[in-house]
């Protein structure tokens, strides 16, 4: 199913320039949530939500992949934006990012820090300990963003 929401969702966002970040199923209150994320260089409006969710609804509708009763959500990804695509970790080096892989890489399955990029097929963080970190974007369960508070002083 998520292959489908997946491709149904990159459908409309090419209607409208827009590029598919993200896509979420999650099951709450007797019925499922799917959240879609969108994004486009110049940031996203709340027209372009209310376009892709249109659309999106409209595939929904001639595709129905989802059975019983769901709510669409459309948004932007915020500031705490999913990574997901290998170009994805190369436009956003020198952010700070949080890692869960699937499988445990030097040991570990979650690492934050400092993100330097990917090099062939490694995603290269310098973590919290200082220490740089070669992750294997194929073991990669999930991938964000972080966003740090800087106190004011005064």
């Amino acid at each position: 199913m998520h292959d489908t929401l997946w491709a149904l969702g990159e459908k409309a966002c090419d209607l409208f320039g827009l590029t598919l970040i993200e896509v979420e199923v999650n099951r709450g209150r007797g019925r499922l949530l799917v959240r879609y994320f969108i994004d486009r260089e110049e940031g996203v409006t709340v027209e372009d939500c209310t376009r892709v969710s249109q659309a999106v609804g409209r595939f929904l509708d001639a595709k129905d992949p989802i059975d019983g009763p769901y709510t669409l959500e459309v948004s932007s990804p915020g500031l705490e934006r999913p990574l997901r695509k290998e170009s994805d970790f190369q436009l956003f080096a020198g952010r700070d990012v949080k890692i869960k892989t699937e499988i445990p890489v030097e040991g570990q399955t979650s690492f934050s820090g400092k993100l330097l990029g990917i090099t062939e097929g490694s995603v290269i963080v310098i973590g919290e300990d200082e220490r740089e970190h070669r992750i294997p974007h194929r073991t990669i369960k999930r991938a964000r963003l972080t966003y740090r508070e800087i106190p004011i002083k005064g």
